[in-house]
């Protein structure tokens, strides 16, 4: 209706101007009309709090703003190593918080116990953008950080799972490598073949995840109630993942459990253990070192429980969050979505091996071309697990999962059955979530 008025009043306008000539022509007192000229955006400077060292900082984010934005300067603040509980606070003290975050999804329950992000729907609304291009499960996962369906993060990557495994000890032995889209079953029938001493060295076939949140993810199963304050670990799904954990070390002869973690030096440096599930070590350490201090690795898809074949771990990706109150959110949100979402951007990333959380198979494919330990690896079928289904997230998650963590040890060990600790488990948790509740 808008547009109907001014194009009937521009008619109008020329009528008359056409019956003005006819009448006498021009008089010499004409208006000139103005031109305008858009003024140039001011200059501004984007404080961004990164893990990433210089080189990483202008490789990934930089040498893109400042062809895109010139009037944009990114100034990188080195992520302190204490927790977010304690550095956000101390920032906001400081009068030194930054107008961009990059932080792991996963922390997001921190920052928003802390009061600290921004929404940035309303954002995306009135900047013209959508979150149509990225996979929708991703998408699902950032919401479950909100009790309303708050986008809190723009992802700048994913990262990948994977069962790393020496093809050095299943030569030794005479074993057949793992296949892609194996099951846990699978992989603990070939760990129990590759689990022996020989020349008096204990070699194992097949340790667990070092983080109990990966197959937690996988069945979906969530930590505690955000209403209620009380935990949901008591559960059969707990129960299921407590017991796979279980057999997958009682398949290695009951080694004493105490810290999972240990698990990755040894399997890249001891190079005893035959398979690992873990983060896609492309993208976690220099396997190029690891290659050429002699380790004969591979991969294939990560386990799936067999009632959900090949689904995944749940999201584990890296982006970027605005902090509430930034004087600068609306050039910051702008900057991020580029960074989420652009072509160029995405394929520069995902080729180095910061693979894309679009939902683009073109960019995808090209996942660490030019990453040099990559090379004759079988990476195929790495991105092609489904996203489980994500539980709704509470900022409780992080003290109830080293809860669980401490009570599985204590079940794999022997000195408790698994109704036992997840009971007890369920009782501590309630206790912490008072605790941290009441502060």
């Amino acid at each position: 209706m808008f547009n109907k008025k001014i194009t009937g009043m521009a008619v109008a306008a020329v009528s008359i101007g056409l019956l003005a000539g006819c009448g006498g022509g021009k008089t010499g007192t004409e208006a000139v009309p103005e031109t305008k000229t858009e003024e140039p955006p001011k200059p501004v400077t984007l404080k961004v709090y990164t893990a990433a060292n210089d080189s990483d900082f202008e490789k990934y984010y930089n040498q893109f703003v400042k062809k895109k934005f010139p009037h944009v300067t990114l100034e990188r603040m080195e992520k302190k190593a204490q927790p977010p509980s304690v550095v956000y606070p101390q920032m906001l003290a400081a009068g030194t918080m930054p107008d961009i975050i990059t932080e792991g999804l996963t922390n997001l329950a921190a920052l928003k116990e802390l009061d600290l992000m921004t929404d940035l729907g309303p954002l995306a609304k009135k900047h013209g953008f959508n979150f149509e291009p990225y996979n929708s499960k991703i998408i699902e996962s950032i919401k479950s950080y909100g009790e309303k369906g708050e986008m809190y993060y723009l992802p700048f990557s994913v990262l990948g799972f994977a069962l790393h495994y020496n093809k050095d000890i299943f030569d030794r032995f005479g074993v057949p490598y793992p296949k892609d889209f194996m099951t846990w079953d699978d992989v603990i029938e070939i760990g129990k073949q590759l689990t022996r001493v020989d020349s008096g060295v204990q070699y194992v076939g097949i340790r667990p995840p070092l983080q109990m949140n990966r197959m937690s993810g996988q069945l979906s199963l969530p930590y505690a109630d955000a209403s209620s304050k009380k935990s949901l670990v008591n559960s059969a799904g707990w129960r299921q993942l407590f017991e796979m954990t279980k057999q997958i070390e009682d398949a290695q002869g009951k080694p004493p459990a105490d810290a999972f973690f240990r698990s990755r030096d040894v399997f890249m440096k001891n190079k005893t253990i035959a398979m690992l599930p873990d983060i896609l070590a492309l993208q976690n350490v220099d396997m190029v070192a690891m290659a050429n201090g002699g380790l004969n690795w591979d991969v294939v898809t990560f386990p799936s429980f067999k009632e959900n074949p090949r689904v995944g771990t749940g999201v584990f990706s890296d982006g970027f969050t605005l902090p509430k109150g930034g004087k600068n959110e609306d050039i910051a949100f702008q900057v991020i979505a580029y960074l989420s979402s652009d072509q160029e951007v995405q394929t520069n990333s995902t080729r180095s091996g910061l693979v894309t959380a679009l939902n683009d198979a073109g960019i995808r494919d090209q996942a660490f071309a030019d990453h040099p330990a990559a090379k004759g690896k079988n990476l195929k079928h790495i991105f092609d697990m489904q996203y489980p289904t994500p539980a709704r997230s509470t900022t409780y998650d992080s003290a109830v999962l080293g809860i669980m963590n401490k009570y599985l040890v204590n079940f794999i060990n022997g000195t408790t059955d698994v109704n036992s600790a997840l009971r007890d488990a369920a009782e501590e948790a309630d206790k912490k979530i008072a605790e941290l509740s009441a502060k």
